[in-house]
């Protein structure tokens, strides 16, 4: 019975770890198994999609980091131009967006300086140019309402009319050029730049009135040729003899 029993046991286990060996061949032909060439090639395609993503990420992340962009209007577009190009890139498109980015962010401060005091220009040019064309318009009606005189009234209510009707224009196109300069993305770049002009004006003037070695400084002399006719266009206080203070207030 012993032995009945041992066989039997012996027989299972056997069983058991043929089953064992059948499961790790069939593991191992499955791990070594090849994948589908088209499947491995979209993997591949996909992983370096990803690289390509994460170096622009970075190059955008340290562009961001080194030129500070004030300018709300010009970081929006800024913005929309990096998502484009990282769309077309992560597509499959081609595109030195890196390199670009690389050899134009030097010049990116240097652009923007450059258009913004080209826009003040013409905003001022604009501006002048509305006040001097009034001035030209006015002074050409009311000469023309001098001309006219009593001989025709009606002309002269006509004229009064095109004034007061075109100082109207004037004053709301005078408005909307001083809120152009509100809303422009500029009002911050007019407020460095003045604050810089008074730095330097005022380092200046601190240095002309404070030299180093007051002998080489320049100096500015006045030179009183007539001092007998200076003396005497001065003003002196005239005291009558009510005026005049007593000795007693002398002493006091």
């Amino acid at each position: 019975m012993k032995l009945v029993r041992q066989v039997g046991w012996g027989r299972a286990l056997g069983f058991l770890l043929l089953v064992w060996v059948l499961f790790l061949l069939v593991a191992v032909t499955f791990l070594r198994h090849e994948p589908d060439p088209q499947t491995a090639q979209r993997i591949s395609q996909a992983f370096k999609d990803l690289q390509m993503l994460h170096q622009q990420s970075i190059e955008i992340n340290q562009l961001l980091s080194d030129y500070s962009i004030s300018d709300s209007a010009f970081r929006q577009v800024f913005k929309d131009m990096v998502v484009r190009n990282s769309d077309k890139n992560f597509q499959g498109v081609k595109l030195p967006f890196g390199k670009k980015l690389e050899g134009e962010s030097s010049n990116i401060g240097e652009w923007r300086q450059e258009s913004a005091l080209d826009y003040e220009k013409m905003r001022r040019r604009l501006n002048m140019g509305v006040e001097e064309m009034w001035y030209f318009i006015s002074s050409q009606i009311k000469l023309a309402k001098k001309q006219a005189g009593d001989a025709s009234p009606q002309m002269v209510k006509s004229l009064d009319k095109i004034l007061d009707e075109g100082l109207e224009h004037k004053r709301w196109l005078v408005k909307d050029l001083g809120r152009l300069a509100e809303v422009d993305g500029h009002a911050r770049w007019r407020e460095r730049e003045a604050e810089e002009l008074s730095r330097l004006v005022q380092k200046r003037i601190h240095q002309l009135q404070n030299p180093k070695d007051c002998s080489k400084a320049r100096k500015l002399l006045c030179s009183l040729n007539k001092v007998q006719d200076l003396i005497e266009t001065v003003d002196f206080p005239k005291y009558s003899e009510s005026d005049k203070p007593s000795s007693n207030e002398n002493h006091t």
